[in-house]
Order: structure tokens, then C-alpha cells, then sequence
């Protein structure tokens, strides 16, 4: 055991039941810098909830599980959707778990029946770009809303990309929903709905060896809306998420 350099802790209740820790409990001294794990404790700044008509998603239990890519620079996710209505795509929702890197984000419209995202049409000449900082969940508002069509085909993708400070380094990793026994038992993923490349080469479904879905979210609001598109800055921020933890002093 080592020391803290100061008295004090917080203690962390997990949400794992009484086979975690201490049942359930464990002391997390005021002198370290993280919690123990791959992700630590949960953030949250919150929005309010009239921002949005509808939110597109594949991924309801959330992220699940790290898929981790090894020695790649730059990875492609994609989540396809039938519009249930007209409406206009206004953020794009989505995990980073490297630090400082950087994103592009793409819309392809009029995707083909059971098609990769190539097989839409690109909305923006050149893919909206922002650097995300900490480990966590945001929603990124489009700089042009994206309007589409009910029962029209779409695609939203996020390239992730690697910069010199990314962290960890030469270990890309990608958020997804997958099924696991006694954990998340609930989780479906079906062919056509979530899509990867690397390094700009060809599309691939996720669901070609072990069903799972990416965690990519469109939101939208109704075409006749006022919601979400002239409501400023917005963004919703989820850093460093796996175990949710309540928190208590010790004097």
C-alpha cells in the first residue's frame, strides 16, 4: 500500500452491486488525480430538454465496451436512419476516449436500401472539423442544419483522428453497444445500421463478425421548428464515463 500525501478521501459508491470493492464501496484518497479504471468517474453539463424534437440512436444502453484499433491514425463511424418525418439534423452526439483529437463530421443523405454510407450523397463540400478535448460524450451542433425528407435514408458519420497530443498514443478507440451476459443483456444490433473504415478505405458493417452498434446520435428538430437551430451555442458534455459514483467527503 502507498501512503496518500494528504488526510482525507471521497467515498465512491460504484454501480456494480456488493461484488465491487468493499460492498460496493471503496476510498478514493483527496490526493489522487483520477479514479481507478479505464474511465472513471461520470460529468455531466446538462441542457435543457426543449433543444431538440427527436433524437436518432443505436446505441439506448449507451457505451457499452472500447473497441480498441491499435496502430491506426484515423477511423471513420457511421450510423444509418430512416427519417421519421421532415425534419433537420442540427447536432451530431458522439464518445471520444482519447484526449485531443480531432473530428470531422459528415451527413449523407438518401442513403441506398441495406447501402453503406457511400452510397449517399454528401451534404457538406468540405466535413464540419473541431478538436474535442477531454475523454467523454458531446453533442456538436452543425454549422448548416441538415434537412431531410420522412422515410428518407440518412447517414451521419465522425471521423476521429489522431494528433500529436492524443492520448493514449498509437491506441485509437472507438465507443460501442454490444450484448454482454448479466450486463447489458438488452443491447440489439442488426446489418445496415453501423459502419467503420480506416484510413479512408471501404466501409465496413459492424455486424459482419460480432453484432455491436457505434455510439453516434443525430438530433433533430421538426422542419417547422424553432427549437435547437437559433438557440446559440449548445452542447451536451459527458466526460470520462464508465461506472456511475456518488461522492461523500471524509474529514
Amino acid at each position: 500500500k502507498t501512503l496518500p500525501p494528504v488526510n482525507g478521501a471521497w467515498l465512491v459508491q460504484n454501480s456494480w452491486g456488493t461484488n465491487a470493492g468493499d460492498q460496493g464501496y471503496y476510498w478514493v484518497s483527496y490526493g489522487d488525480k483520477s479514479f481507478p479504471g479505464r474511465g472513471g468517474a461520470m460529468g455531466y453539463l446538462m441542457e435543457t430538454p426543449d433543444l431538440y424534437d427527436g433524437i436518432y440512436l443505436h446505441d439506448p444502453l449507451g457505451e457499452c465496451d472500447i473497441w480498441l484499433l491499435g496502430d491506426v491514425e484515423r477511423v471513420d463511424m457511421a450510423n444509418v436512419y430512416t427519417a421519421e418525418r421532415n425534419e433537420r439534423i442540427v447536432s451530431v452526439g458522439f464518445y471520444t476516449c482519447n484526449t485531443n483529437l480531432d473530428y470531422e463530421i459528415q451527413v449523407y443523405k438518401n442513403v441506398a436500401a441495406n447501402g453503406d454510407p457511400a452510397s449517399g450523397v454528401p451534404v457538406f463540400a468540405s466535413p464540419q472539423r473541431g478538436t474535442a478535448g477531454p475523454i467523454g460524450y458531446r453533442a456538436v451542433r452543425l454549422d448548416k442544419p441538415v434537412s431531410v425528407a420522412a422515410g428518407e435514408r440518412f447517414a451521419v458519420a465522425v471521423k476521429l483522428i489522431e494528433t500529436p497530443e492524443t492520448l493514449p498514443s498509437g491506441e485509437l478507440r472507438v465507443s460501442i453497444e454490444k450484448m454482454y451476459p448479466n450486463y447489458s443483456d438488452n443491447a440489439e444490433a442488426h446489418p445496415g445500421e453501423s459502419f467503420t473504415r480506416v484510413h479512408d478505405g471501404e466501409w465496413a458493417d459492424t455486424c459482419a463478425d460480432t453484432p455491436l452498434n457505434l455510439c453516434v446520435k443525430a438530433f433533430t428538430v421538426a422542419e417547422n421548428s424553432d427549437s435547437g437551430g437559433c438557440s446559440g451555442a449548445y452542447g451536451a458534455s459527458l466526460l470520462a464515463a464508465t461506472v456511475v459514483v456518488f461522492l461523500r467527503r471524509r474529514r
